[in-house]
């Protein structure tokens, strides 16, 4: 019996896959809702730049680029709103025939050609003939149009004279065909007619097309499609059904597309001789079938009349089931294969569904116990019995023998049921979580708070290959069950978001992936403890982090279902390394996806509940064409001005971009190009980069969604700059190229530069032999006056360093005086007597330009003996020689160290009430003498305070030119001429001022 029964399971699967198969075409429908101007499309063009245009009845004319509609109107100079044609001939004009005449557009601008012979034709077809002249079919004939010229003219053709209405052209290796209402007519050198004498069951032709044998297949109104062959001459076959038929298309797969005036379309395969009917039943839109078109991707576009727009996607992998197909409602929340090969579904608030090789059907066991009740959850137990979780019913099983209510649940909210180990089912509730034992009737355990579950609202339950029950709440956090026990609780503190986790998926060697709402994919390696959770990094941005649904296929590629379709992740060794998102343009015609709805079946396919639907994905080695975008210039505009607005109009290629020769002057060298690609089954993922040749760094730019590029300040050169567009990162549009010259000024040219230079080398000899014969006249007074200039110098020198301090001298004879006046004239003549001594040092030192240190240091002691005898505050000094050289031998600049010791004096000592001490140290070493000046006076601050309340704004001279004299002396050596810094005693107050002065010596042996 198990041998019969895995035999029925396995074909009734086949059977399935078989029904599914015998679905082949998916279409997408744009309507007014997605914003196409009217519902009546009468004309399908794609044009070069990718762009499909579309004539309505009433809308006027219509741009799509796969994601917006651009309308053009009477208000934009259309002849009428009522659109019959669309054609875009070899020069790339778009030509619009209307209820109301002709038009082109020259961009986006509306030209409209006026007609000579009568007003108001009706222009229902175009075709272009071998020598580029433009045919129009209208309800009064053949005309020829001249679009230089805006006329419109009847055509001369010998052998169709008639004023009939022309409905289509097609061009063939013999000829062009016209339909008209007395049957199809061969226009040129070899001219022919076919009506019902030659085989036709109608006069009345609508349409062709050629097949893959170059037979002409015709189209006729109440007569069905023959197929003529050219070669012999005859109609080799007919089809009298569909009889009403409007159009005709040859798919690139070799199949015959026909419009009927009413009952949709009919789609025949040659390969078997069959015939496909799409009708209202299916879910087209309309039964009234107006024109067709193939795009460049090898997708159908069908215009109805009534019905809008419609896109087939035979070449996707994917399949969609709606109402059309049988189901009781859009919503598919849970899907679950059953071990009898049937699909079950709970399909919007209708119950249970199954599909299996008839179809899709009700539910036998159902019976309407689940209408009208959201059922969230399908699973199946060892014994084949059904279990659904609802909202509000709680959890029931389907069995033969009838439906049973499981006792002993939390709550009625059921989230999520699958099978645990043999004879136990596991329940997610809004209340916890549930463990029920049906091998011996329905015994529940509760798993609440006091188990260890943190939050009590349970998203969703996922079973490992180890027998682990995964669980996670609607806290974020995420646990797991072994043995009956809650083993871990994992939450943000191992890297979880925060947001609620709804579902979860593991591979082969244990690492899991959770989806987060609004967060992302999280991973982590399931082996590894503790369990760490880092956010799935993907080359390309995700079409959205809001994950309702996660499962792999058989090649191990990880399926992230969201609101806007379904992302492919693919990995190798561990690493992701690309991912796609399929969406409305790529067939998932579910979009939204519901939580936990998909499984992989063992045939590899995959399955998902939608909110549009079931959606079904075979793997096949047969791949769409991948097709890049196609790619143009919008515009090129110079200092942000448009280039045919400009002198260099006629560079301008009509199609977009730059023709060759453009030179521009070299201040006018800021360029930019603007661009756009249409990929009408990826419009959302076109990205593009770009790169300037002959710039210094001519590379790629990084992909980017940036569809202007600016360049501003261009140096002189040759530049060409290329644009690519790409939908997937892989397959890129023909680069787009701009070529242009930025021209040298003229005074970067060689001529312009080698006169410059012979006439600056002219000027420069000129200049030179007449700046000689000046020099030589001016030298011998220059000489002279600098002689003066020198002995004015060495007089100036003297003069300052005969400075003193006028007050010290004033206070000495002051001093001396008030000796004579108390009449103590021994010491008067003593101190007058130093007095001299002093300035006679002074004098005799000031002729030197070098002098000793012990005569320096004599000069100090006669001037601090002094100033011992001026001062009313009295204080000691002390002078130390160095003990490692006779000071007779070491020659000093005279008066370097006097203003240093002066400042000791009268801003240091002179203001204490205690007594003073004055110290003067030299010490020699590396040519260098090296002096330290100390005092115990007051310090600098307080000294400076005093200097400004007795004579603000005074500046030393003396020190002023001393600095100069050390700074001069010591040029080149890098360090500072002199340093003043506080003396601080033990308990880090001011004690005095110390100066630190270097002054390079000479030694006189």
């Amino acid at each position: 019996m198990r041998f019969y029964f895995s035999i029925i399971v396995t074909l009734g699967v086949i059977l399935a896959t078989s029904a599914l198969q015998a679905q082949p075409h998916n279409f997408v429908v744009y309507s007014l809702a997605q914003g196409l101007p009217q519902s009546q499309v009468y004309a399908t063009l794609q044009d070069s730049k990718g762009y499909l245009w579309l004539g309505t009845q009433g809308g006027g004319l219509c741009r799509f680029d796969g994601l917006d509609f651009q309308t053009f109107t009477t208000e934009h100079g259309l002849p009428s709103n009522y659109v019959n044609a669309v054609f875009e001939d070899t020069q790339h004009r778009l030509w619009v025939g209307t209820n109301a005449g002709l038009c082109f557009l020259n961009g986006t601008t509306v030209e409209k050609i006026p007609a000579v012979e009568t007003n108001g034709l009706q222009i229902f077809a175009f075709c272009e003939t071998p020598e580029k002249q433009l045919w129009v079919g209208t309800d009064q004939g053949v005309f020829t149009c001249n679009a230089e010229s805006k006329t419109l003219n009847r055509a001369n053709l010998p052998h169709f004279s008639e004023k009939r209405a022309v409905w289509s052209f097609i061009s063939t290796e013999q000829g062009i065909w016209a339909a008209t209402d007395l049957g199809a007519f061969r226009l040129g050198n070899a001219p022919l007619s076919l009506n019902v004498k030659n085989g036709l069951l109608s006069n009345a032709v609508r349409g062709f097309a050629l097949d893959a044998r170059r037979r002409l297949w015709i189209a006729t109104a109440g007569g069905g499609v023959a197929v003529f062959d050219e070669n012999t001459g005859k109609i080799v076959e007919r089809y009298p059904n569909p009889a009403w038929t409007t159009c005709l298309l040859s798919d690139p797969d070799g199949n015959i597309w026909v419009g009927t005036s009413d009952n949709g379309l009919a789609i025949y395969n040659p390969a078997d001789s069959s015939w496909l009917n799409i009708t209202e039943k299916q879910g087209f839109p309309h039964h009234y079938v107006r024109s067709m078109t193939i795009d460049n991707g090898g997708n159908s576009w069908v215009g109805t009349s009534g019905g809008g727009l419609v896109k087939f996607l035979g070449r996707q992998p994917f399949i969609h089931y709606g109402p059309a197909q049988g189901l009781a409602g859009s919503r598919v929340y849970a899907i679950q294969p059953d071990s009898r090969g049937r699909l079950l579904m709970a399909v919007s608030q209708a119950g249970l569904q199954v599909l299996d090789s008839f179809g899709i059907a009700p539910f036998a066991l159902d019976s309407g116990r689940l209408s009208g009740v959201k059922t969230k959850t399908v699973a199946e137990d060892q014994f084949g019995r059904v279990w659904v979780g609802t909202e509000g019913r709680g959890a029931l099983v389907f069995d033969t023998g009838g439906v049973i209510s499981v006792p002993g649940l939390p709550s009625n909210m059921i989230q999520k049921i699958i099978p645990g180990a043999a004879g136990e089912m596991w329940v997610a509730t809004t209340a916890g979580l549930a463990r029920v034992n049906y091998s011996a009737g329905f015994n529940s355990r509760v798993y609440g708070q006091k188990d260890g579950l943190k939050g009590l609202i349970i998203s969703t339950l996922f079973m490992d290959a180890r027998g682990g029950l995964w669980f996670a709440d609607q806290l974020g956090n995420l646990g797991f069950i072994q043995n009956g026990k809650v083993e871990k609780i994992y939450g943000e503190a191992q890297g979880l978001p925060g947001p609620p986790v709804r579902c979860m998926a593991t591979n082969a060697a244990g690492r899991i992936w959770v989806g987060i709402k609004g967060g992302g994919i999280y991973e982590a390696d399931g082996t590894a403890e503790p369990l760490r959770f880092f956010k799935l990094n993907t080359p390309k941005k995700m079409a959205s982090d809001n994950i309702y649904l996660l499962v792999f296929d058989a090649a191990g590629n990880l399926w992230a279902g969201s609101e806007s379709g379904v992302d492919k992740i693919t990995f190798e060794q561990g690493k992701v390394t690309d991912n796609q998102h399929f969406g409305r343009n790529e067939g998932f015609l579910g979009i939204e996806t519901c939580q936990d709805a998909a499984f992989c079946d063992r045939f590899g396919n995959l399955w998902f509940g939608t909110m549009n639907g079931l959606m079904k994905y075979t793997p096949s080695s047969r791949k769409a064409a991948d097709v890049p975008p196609i790619l143009h210039f919008e515009a090129v505009t110079l200092f942000y001005k448009p280039l045919h607005q400009t002198k260099y109009t006629a560079w301008v290629n009509p199609t977009g971009g730059l023709l060759p020769g453009l030179e521009l002057p070299w201040n006018e060298n800021h360029l930019s190009f603007e661009f756009r690609a249409v990929d009408l089954a990826h419009p959302d993922a076109l990205r593009y980069r770009w790169r300037l040749d002959g710039s210094p760094n001519a590379q790629w730019s990084p992909l980017s969604t940036q569809t202007a590029v600016n360049f501003a300040g261009l140096q002189p050169g040759s530049y060409t700059f290329a644009v690519q567009a790409t939908a997937d990162g892989i397959h890129f549009s023909e680069a787009q190229t701009a070529a242009f010259v930025i021209l040298q000024p003229f005074w970067q040219h060689a001529g312009f530069q080698i006169a410059m230079g012979l006439l600056i080398l002219g000027l420069i000899l000129w200049i030179v032999s007449r700046r000689i014969r000046r020099i030589r006249v001016m030298e011998a007074e220059k000489r002279a006056q600098l002689e003066v200039q020198n002995k004015l110098l060495q007089l100036e020198q003297k003069a300052l360093q005969l400075q003193m301090n006028p007050h010290f001298i004033f206070n000495a004879l002051n001093s001396i005086q008030s000796l004579v006046s108390s009449g103590d004239a021994n010491e008067a003549r003593l101190q007058i007597g130093h007095f001299a001594q002093l300035m006679r040092g002074i004098l005799n030192n000031s002729r030197k330009p070098l002098i000793s240190l012990k005569e320096e240091a004599d000069t100090l002691d006669q001037y601090l003996r002094l100033e011992q005898f001026c001062q009313q505050n009295k204080f000691t000094y002390h002078i130390t020689l160095p003990g490692n050289t006779d000071p007779e031998e070491l020659e000093i600049p005279p008066m370097m160290i006097q203003p240093f010791v002066e400042n000791a004096v009268i801003h240091g000592v002179s203001h204490l009430k205690r007594p003073g001490n004055i110290e003067v140290v030299f010490t020699f070493s590396d040519h260098t003498l090296h002096c330290a000046i100390r005092d115990n006076g007051v310090g600098r601050e307080a000294a400076a305070q005093l200097r400004q309340e007795r004579k603000p704004g005074h500046q030393s001279v003396a020190m002023a030119v001393t600095r100069e004299r050390l700074e001069a002396l010591r040029t080149g050596s890098g360090e500072p001429a002199f340093q003043i810094r506080d003396v601080l005693d033990v308990a880090g107050e001011i004690a005095g001022t110390e100066v630190l002065i270097q002054i390079p010596v000479t030694l006189n042996y």
